[in-house]
């Protein structure tokens, strides 16, 4: 028993970076350095054995920046004659930033690195070099903390002067060779030292496909090992060189073969008579098969070993099982061994087996026979020399059949059966099948009687011993879809009621006391053709139109439609249509027609029959339908109100508002030109405002009615004229004093209306009072006012003069009140003494408007209150 301090020890869990998966450390002392963190977090518990306490608080640290990591080797970019370019990436920079590159080189002739560059680029092109010379170079890196190590040299070389490509490689040598690759390597060529890294190109050949060369490798390595080639191949190989100068001619072609795979393992052996050869492995491995190994039983010895494929195995003993497999060998190895075969040798042949007898009840197709057998399970040949599984059973045998049966026996084994030898034969057994079924009927004969009626008849089959009591009939249009139509003891059934030009179908079955038997196979009959079926869906066209040429169902005409009836085997060729009267009407091959002239309002009785090359069909159903009434007239026209640019029109009697859509329209034709009218207007409405019109200009209406009886002629052209129209509005006159009560009138002018000139109205307005000042075609006026103390405006209106003398006066402007003057002095010391007159202010239109206006919103509120309080709360 251990009673001592265990030694604990301490687990640092830490961060590297941020996002990394967490690192365990283990330590048995309370301490510990890290030298490869730059960024991380930490936190420290106590373990012992599997036991660990809890975990302390993560705590971060960050380490001190460092000189970044010796950068990789500058890349060449381009070189000329007295130039090389060159390319690097920056390397790890240890936490403080890279702030430049160090690029220096020397010549190779043993001298010292010469700093040729410093800065932040990463590329850079040495000017000023020698041609064909090789220089070195190499790069660091360096930061606020200091320079990094350099890094490995590169050597350079510019271009030379008379640039020639490399000299040919030599052929490349075989190195190791395999089933499906070939490893090669090559020297480099002559003359290649003061030349650039040299590139390779390995080209390959299959030998006798012609496909020529192609490309499978090209590197600076001088080995290559090719793959995915065929095994046991020749392949031909070449090299060529290229450097930036050009690419040098190919090697010497030279001829290497890949080895031979083993070979697949054999087909199972078999045993036949006579002697056969097992089966060749279906894969050789790329070279001829030379020697086959048949091996037997369970040390798997060999028993033959040689090219053939088939052999003899003697001295084997009687009833014994034995198991053999097979492998072959080529130049590629040893085969898998193939399937084992198991394989018993025959027993001596039994003796005698006793007398056969019967097992049960026969069936009408099998008879099941038992016996006793002398040694074990036994197989049997009949005097058919059919071989059968015992027990027993004798099968698909005739029904009512009597049948006699002989069998001998052999061992039970899988040896080959013509090499046995059978035991003696048994003694006869004699045995009859059970009745079954009537065989399957012949194809009925079917013999057209009508055009709607067809004789089927049958012959009585062979009954298979139990006699037929009745047969079924089965008949339709499809063979799939065939339905009962007879079952009784009769031969023979005459189908009624059939459709002309059809094709039918039939079939017939026998049924016994034992049951029922096949179905004969199906005969096929086609009624001749007849007269057409009867018309069906006689209706009139009231929808729509037949089309843009042919009218409706009018006072005079019914427009008529039908389903094309079933022809029957003839084509139809035409119609007839009676209307009651002596003759019917005869029409083409359509499903439609227009009745004419027949008589307004008046009912007829109407049957359509479909004709073909055979003969008439039977007519329709009767279709009572009923002419439409003449069109209305059209209703008498008059100008209800006239104004300069609208006419109001009315005609007929009647609502101004439609009430019923379904009676008579109305359609107002206006006279746009000499020859040409348009429809302004067509609803139930009796009453229709034309706008947009001319003032004082002459139109001409016209009007007609249509209703269901179809559209009623046009009327006589009604001519109506429009008003003058009255000036326009003048805006307010302007008043401007010329001294005491003295003023100085003036409004805007306007122009002349179609020829008829303007005259103006000045009027005076006194409260309610108004007074004419002026009247004339003149746009001012001076006026005297002789009245003092009361408040006076003026306004003026425009009237438009016609040439008889008449004048059309327009709406007044709005009024202007008069200004203040000053009144002479000796006037004003003479009526200083005078008491002061009283101050009055008169109710003009506007203000005594307002005072209405207002009076109504206080009524009107009055009302709403009384309203809500006696009304709406006492509910």
């Amino acid at each position: 028993m251990y009673s001592g301090r265990p030694q604990a020890c301490y687990e640092l869990l830490r961060q590297v970076r941020p996002g990394r998966a967490h690192v365990s450390l283990f330590n048995t002392q309370p301490s510990c350095d890290f030298t490869d963190l730059f960024i991380w977090s930490g936190r420290v518990c106590v373990a012992c054995s599997s036991v660990k306490g809890a975990q302390s608080d993560t705590v971060a640290f960050t380490t001190l920046p460092g000189a970044p990591d010796a950068p990789a080797a500058p890349r060449l970019l381009q070189r000329t004659k007295s130039s090389i370019s060159l390319q690097w990436r920056s390397p790890n920079d240890n936490g403080s930033k890279i702030t430049g590159f160090c690029l220096e080189y020397h010549e190779g002739k043993q001298s010292a690195f010469k700093e040729v560059y410093s800065g932040l680029a990463k590329q850079y092109k040495v000017m000023q070099l020698m041609p064909s010379t090789k220089y070195a170079f190499r790069l660091a890196a360096k930061n606020d903390v200091g320079m990094s190590a350099f890094s490995s040299v590169v050597s350079c070389c510019t271009a030379s002067c008379s640039a020639a490509p490399p000299a040919p490689p030599a052929p490349p040598r075989l190195t190791e060779a395999g089933v499906t690759w070939l490893s090669l390597e090559w020297s480099a060529p002559c003359g290649s030292a003061g030349r650039d890294t040299l590139v390779y190109i390995l080209e390959v050949e299959e030998k006798g496909l012609g496909c020529g060369f192609q490309l499978k490798h090209r590197g600076e390595e001088q080995s290559c090992t090719v793959k995915e080639l065929k095994r046991f191949t020749s392949y031909q190989f070449r090299v060529l060189a290229t450097d930036t100068e050009g690419t040098s001619q190919p090697s010497g072609v030279v001829e290497y073969r890949t080895l031979p795979d083993q070979p697949g393992n054999p087909g199972k052996p078999s045993l036949c008579r006579p002697a056969q050869p097992h089966k060749a492995p279906e894969d050789d491995g790329g070279s001829p098969i030379t020697l086959y190994v048949l091996e037997i039983n369970g040390q798997w010895d060999v028993v033959y070993s040689g090219p053939l494929r088939q052999h003899v195995c003697e001295c084997l003993l009687e009833g014994t099982w034995y198991s053999l497999r097979v492998h072959c060998r080529s130049l590629g190895g040893q085969s898998q061994v193939s399937e084992i075969l198991s394989v018993e040798t025959p027993a001596l042949p039994p003796g005698p087996c006793e007398a056969l007898r019967t097992a049960g009840d026969a069936t009408p197709s099998e008879i099941p026979l038992c016996w006793g057998f002398p040694i074990g399970k036994i197989k049997m040949r009949t005097s058919h020399n059919r071989i059968m599984d015992v027990p027993c059973k004798f099968q698909k045998l005739f029904q009512a059949t009597t049948y006699v049966a002989i069998f001998n026996a052999l061992y039970n084994t899988t040896a080959v059966y013509v090499s046995l030898q059978w035991g003696p034969l048994s003694e006869k057994c004699q045995a009859s099948t059970a009745a079954g079924p009537p065989e399957q009927c012949r194809a009925p004969e079917l013999t057209l009687k009508t055009s709607s009626s067809v004789l089927a008849s049958w012959q009585v089959p062979v009954c298979n011993g139990a006699e037929v009591c009745e047969f079924r009939m089965e008949w339709g249009l499809e063979e799939g879809s065939l339905e009962l139509l007879y079952c009784g003891p009769s031969s023979q059934y005459e189908v009624n009621d059939l459709r002309p030009a059809t094709e039918y179908r039939c079939r017939v079955q026998a049924v016994s006391d034992v049951g029922a038997g096949l179905f004969s196979d199906v005969a096929m009959v086609t009624t001749p053709a007849s007269v057409p079926a009867a018309v069906e869906h006689v209706e009139e066209m009231r929808a729509e139109p037949l089309d843009d040429v042919m009218p409706r169902s009018s006072a005079t005409t019914l427009a008529l439609r039908w389903k094309e009836p079933r022809c029957h085997g003839a084509e139809i060729s035409s119609y007839n249509i009676d209307i009651g009267e002596e003759l019917p009407l005869s029409v083409g091959r359509t499903s439609y027609h227009i009745l004419e002239n027949l008589q307004p309002e008046t009912t007829y009785r109407i049957r359509v029959q479909a004709v073909n090359s055979i003969g008439s069909g039977p007519f329709s159903s009767v279709l009572k339908l009923r002419t439409r009434g003449l069109p209305p007239e059209p209703p008498l026209l008059e100008c209800a109100v006239a104004g300069p640019q609208s006419l109001k029109l009315k005609w007929g009697e009647g609502p101004s508002r439609p009430q019923n859509s379904r009676g008579t329209h109305y359609c107002l034709h206006m006279q746009v030109d000499t020859d040409r009218s348009v429809c302004i207007y067509s609803g139930p409405c009796h009453t229709f405002k034309v706008q947009r019109l001319c003032e004082a200009t002459e139109y001409q209406f016209s009007i007609q009615a249509h209703s269901e009886a179809g559209m009623g002629p046009l009327s006589t052209p009604y001519t109506f004229s429009t008003t003058r129209s009255p000036p326009p509005q003048l805006r307010a006159p302007k008043v401007e004093p010329v001294e005491w009560n003295k003023y100085a009138v003036t409004w805007e002018t306007l122009q002349p209306m179609r020829g008829d000139p303007i005259v103006y109205n000045l009027q005076l307005l006194r409260g309610r009072e108004v007074e004419q000042l002026y009247k004339g075609p003149a746009t001012s006026y001076t006026w005297q006012n002789s009245t003092t103390g009361v408040s006076c405006r003026l306004r003026v209106c425009a009237g438009r003069r016609s040439q008889e003398g008449s004048e059309l006066w327009g709406q007044c402007s709005l009024s202007t009140s008069l200004p203040a003057t000053a009144q002479p002095r000796e006037h004003k010391i003479s009526s200083c003494q005078d008491p002061l007159p009283k101050r009055s202010w008169p109710l003009t239109d506007e203000p005594f408007a307002t005072i209405l206006l207002f009076g109504f919103v206080v009524l009107a509120v009055l009302f709403a209150v009384l309203i809500q309080y006696f009304v709406i709360e006492r509910q």
